[in-house]
């Protein structure tokens, strides 16, 4: 192969036959963008990277790929909704079960708080609400007499209680009532202590007396006017999510 080199100055090019003239004096700066943009010019065969001619070493995805690849893609994405769906849906029942219980708990509470029956200095008549963090508890409670119908139809005291406590088998905060008759032979009625509402995660009591609240109430000779009453509902032990509440007067 015959390479011709020629050198280049202002007066024009002339060519350089001989090969052992120092490197240093030839500029191949002048060589390099001309071999690159012509190679055939080196190598004697057409350039493949010619304008518009596309380059035949580079592949692109073939039909069957492409399919294979939207197939799998649309798989990952429905079961990604999937998960979500389900995620979302189960956010919701939680949500409707919460709602549910809360009003549940209050209405039956509402109902045996107006039905209060108090009898100024008698023990077993007594209206008492402890605060949080007494009486070994970690939420509020409230105990009093109420009046219930035997089986019979006819009226009967009873104890009611009303407090939260962990569930033996799901370890979730549940709000319990607590009843107990005072002569349980005679009106036909047994002790009796289920849950109330699960998802319950705080149970916050106050009473209103005399133009005042009251974080507790434990006097034997009077009962509260109203009673005013929190519960903070939330699920997987992250806390009070969503609080509902209701003053309840006793007559």
């Amino acid at each position: 192969m015959n390479i011709e080199f020629r050198v280049m100055n202002k007066g024009g090019t002339f060519p350089i036959s001989n090969l052992d003239i120092p490197r240093s004096i030839f500029n191949i700066r002048f060589l390099i963008p001309y071999f690159s943009r012509c190679p055939e010019r080196v190598t004697g065969e057409p350039s493949r990277f010619r304008p518009g001619r596309a380059r035949k070493d580079f592949k692109g995805f073939t039909l069957p790929e492409v399919l294979i690849a939207a197939g799998l893609l649309a798989l990952i994405l429905s079961a990604v909704y999937s998960v979500l769906w389900s995620g979302l849906k189960a956010g919701d029942r939680a949500a409707a079960t919460i709602n549910i219980g809360a009003r549940e708990a209050l209405d039956l509470m509402a109902v045996d708080i107006r039905s209060t029956c108090f009898k100024p200095g008698v023990k077993e008549f007594r209206f008492h609400g402890s605060d949080h963090g007494r009486s070994g508890r970690e939420d509020d409670s409230v105990s009093f007499c109420a009046v219930r119908e035997t089986t019979a139809g006819e009226p009967a005291a009873v104890r009611v209680e009303y407090y939260l406590a962990k569930h033996p088998a799901s370890g979730d905060k549940v709000l319990y009532r607590k009843t107990e008759p005072f002569h349980s032979g005679n009106t036909g009625m047994d002790a009796e202590h289920m849950p109330v509402a699960p998802y319950v995660q705080e149970l916050d009591i106050r009473y209103y007396y005399a133009g005042a609240w009251h974080e507790l109430w434990d006097d034997p000779e009077s009962k509260p006017e109203l009673v005013r009453i929190r519960l903070g509902m939330g699920t997987g032990g992250s806390g009070a999510e969503r609080w509902f509440g209701a003053d309840i007067a006793i007559p």
